[in-house]
């Protein structure tokens, strides 16, 4: 159980190092996001990232925003729902203790009760700010845009 919790511990604690980095430009820094978003991916691979969904919708976050400032506004909008669809997960994590499944860390477990965060509001406002922020004023009047917006107005935790 503690390695597998130590792996859960490392694997953030690259995120940490590696998404929360400061690069030159947009391209090293999407590089460095796709890196730590593949490395989530390999050590969750079956998806139940529990608490971590939370550090995967931050990647998604920083994709659109990213891929907004570059032009390529088709993978920001993508980016925004899969940031929704990982704050939702995060969001709807059942009370009490889980386990995570990948047989690489399913010793260790997650409990809501034993968590904390550093702001106010949820996930899903995080996702909702962001959709304010100038950078997105070239997609704003879009289709998909407005109804990603209309359905975050909407969310409701289930």
């Amino acid at each position: 159980a503690q390695k597998h919790a130590n792996n859960v511990q490392f694997v953030d604690f690259l995120h940490q190092n590696i998404a929360v980095g400061s690069y030159p430009t947009a391209d090293q820094e999407l590089t460095a996001l796709h890196a730590m978003l593949s490395i989530w991916n390999a050590v969750f691979y079956d998806n139940n990232f529990l608490f971590y969904h939370c550090r995967i919708a931050e990647i998604y976050r920083r994709f659109a925003i990213l891929y907004a400032k570059i032009g390529k506004y088709d993978e920001s909008m993508e980016s925004l729902k899969l940031a929704k669809e990982h704050a939702a997960a995060y969001m709807n994590i059942p009370d009490g203790e889980q386990h995570y499944t990948s047989i690489l860390v399913c010793k260790a477990t997650h409990d809501n009760a034993k968590t904390s965060k550093n702001f106010t509001g949820s996930e899903l406002d995080l996702v909702r700010d962001i959709l304010k922020t100038k950078v997105f004023d070239a997609m704003r009047h879009s289709k998909d845009f407005m109804e990603l917006e209309g359905s975050l107005s909407g969310y409701e935790v289930q």
